[in-house]
Formats: structure tokens, C-alpha cells, sequence
């Protein structure tokens, strides 16, 4: 759901002329935090039943649905 998220916020405000570079630094960014990010899942997943941790991806998922139902990229048509 955040990959669809980014690359149309970023593919919209992004002039078309920067495009390949803004598209390729936060390509490298989102590479270089994978790691990072597993390491913390595990952590997680040590430490919280995984009753705990679904129930925070359901919460973090529906705010992040409800806030960007609202978000003015939704209206362009």
C-alpha cells in the first residue's frame, strides 16, 4: 500500500525534468532502510505476541486509509 502511495505522491509533484533522480534517491533510501527495518520486525516479533503486532498493523493501516481518503490527490480525476 505505501509503494502505490509514494510513487504517485512523488510522480505527481515532482517536475518532469528531476524525476529520474528524485525516483532514484529515494529508491536507494528505501534499499538501504530494508535492513534496518527487518532487524526492528524481528526485534518486535521477539518481544510482542503476535496478536499485538496484528492488531497494530490493522490500526496503523486504517489511519493511514482514512487519512489519505482526505488527501487532495484522491480528488484529481
Amino acid at each position: 500500500m505505501l509503494n502505490v502511495i509514494s510513487f504517485t505522491i512523488r510522480q505527481e509533484f515532482t517536475p518532469n525534468h528531476l524525476l529520474g533522480r528524485v525516483s532514484g534517491t529515494a529508491s536507494t533510501f528505501m534499499k538501504l532502510s530494508l535492513p534496518l527495518g527487518m532487524l526492528l520486525s524481528g526485534l518486535w516479533a521477539e518481544w510482542l505476541p503476535i496478536r499485538g503486532l496484528f492488531v497494530i498493523s490493522l490500526i496503523s493501516i486504517t489511519i493511514m486509509f482514512l487519512k489519505l481518503r482526505k488527501h487532495e490527490i484522491v480528488q484529481i480525476e
